[in-house]
């Protein structure tokens, strides 16, 4: 197979073999999953891909799981390179030639067009993998549509990293304290003769975290990867509470327990919630209060809001709602994407109208930022 260069020419190996993956499940409806993408991927890190017999027999090994599929997969492997190599020498003309319409291709979805893009090939995309550390520096803003199949499982990974960080239990060193009973019940044990001192543990209890995520126009991109930071984070961590909003407020906890994210996708697609609307942080976080109390209970609650400030309703019931909410709560911390940049000043109304009722303001515009949030959940 000559065309393995166009690996370099079109984008990662990663986004090929999801390609490829897709190729063979619409052409011979033969099943591949995340699973066997990461699989192929890992056995592909190992293995010399400069010869085309070998890594053909490599992807085939682990793609095809039927003897009635053997021959089928030869035929569409190389059909699979051929559009692939049209595709690339088709795209090296649009960029010698930019027109508007390709470059309207570049553009990145909208959360209203990506839950309706396709749920199931959204789990494929999860499976790709990167070993590019630069990639956790770069601005959520900069990525193209195709870019975020990179993206993903570093996303996942992060979620993950987190959150074992903020469950891992242990003892406490520095402040031992001597359980007299059990101290005693070990050395009955054992005949009265040998006494073991035994010192109780002080369990790392984990904070109760209550995620409102802002999904309105201007936070569209940041939101859609939020929401699948948020969905891989709930999968390990507990207790955590979920809500949307735009315009209006929406609990989505029940949602994102979901076994797969394609179910997610497509039960918020269900919903029809205001997806990329208007912005009315006041009313929203009126409506948390007065309608889900039970959020700002229990043992030191952490309230996260992930909002780039921009508030089209009331200055007044933000003002007012987040005052009740800082007063509830152990800690309040606000995410806004656009603090990234050394130069940003929160200087729109619902921003201003936030800060002195906020402990923590961070942003959250690449891998990095998410993976440093464990320093403000102590």
């Amino acid at each position: 197979m000559s065309n393995l260069p166009l690996i370099d020419r079109k984008t990662e190996l990663s986004a090929h073999m999801v390609g490829l993956s897709r190729y063979l499940r619409k052409h011979a409806q033969i099943k591949t999953g995340p699973a066997e993408i990461a699989e192929v991927l890992q056995a592909l890190s190992i293995s010399p891909i400069q010869h085309p017999e070998m890594f053909k027999l490599c992807v085939k090994s682990i793609l095809i799981k039927s003897k009635a599929h053997l021959g089928v997969f030869d035929e569409l492997y190389a059909k699979y390179w051929k559009e692939v190599e049209a595709s690339a020498n088709a795209k090296i003309k649009e960029q010698a030639h930019p027109t508007p319409v390709n470059q309207a291709q570049n553009k990145i979805l909208s959360i209203k067009e990506w839950l309706k893009s396709s749920p199931a090939e959204e789990e494929i995309q999860t499976a790709t993998y990167s070993a590019n550390p630069a990639i956790g520096q770069r601005d959520f803003s900069s990525f193209t549509e195709e870019d975020l199949i990179e993206l993903y499982p570093i996303l996942q990974s992060a979620a993950r990293s987190l959150a074992r960080k903020l469950l891992h239990s242990k003892t406490s060193r520095g402040n031992k304290t001597l359980d007299y009973s059990k101290t005693i019940r070990r050395s009955l044990s054992k005949g009265g003769e040998y006494w073991e001192l035994v010192y109780k543990e002080r369990i790392k209890v984990p904070r109760k975290l209550v995620l409102l995520c802002d999904v309105s126009k201007s936070m569209e991109l940041y939101a859609r990867l939020f929401l699948q930071f948020m969905y891989t984070f709930q999968l390990l961590y507990r207790p955590l509470e979920a809500f949307v909003f735009g315009t209006q407020l929406h609990p989505i906890s029940s949602i994102l327990q979901k076994e797969v994210f394609a179910e997610v996708l497509n039960a918020l697609q269900k919903k029809k919630l205001d997806w990329n609307g208007g912005t009315q942080i006041g009313s929203s976080l009126h409506t948390f209060i007065s309608q889900h109390p039970q959020s700002l209970t229990g043992y030191k609650t952490v309230v996260i809001i992930l909002s780039d400030g921009w508030d089209t309703g009331e200055t007044a019931l933000l003002q007012k709602s987040m005052q009740f909410i800082h007063k509830k709560a152990h800690k309040v911390i606000w995410l806004n994407p656009l603090a990234g940049n050394p130069n940003y000043q929160p200087s729109v109304k619902g921003m201003q109208t936030a800060l002195p009722y906020i402990d923590v303001f961070a942003p959250c515009h690449n891998i990095n930022s998410l993976r440093g949030l464990s320093q403000y959940l102590k």
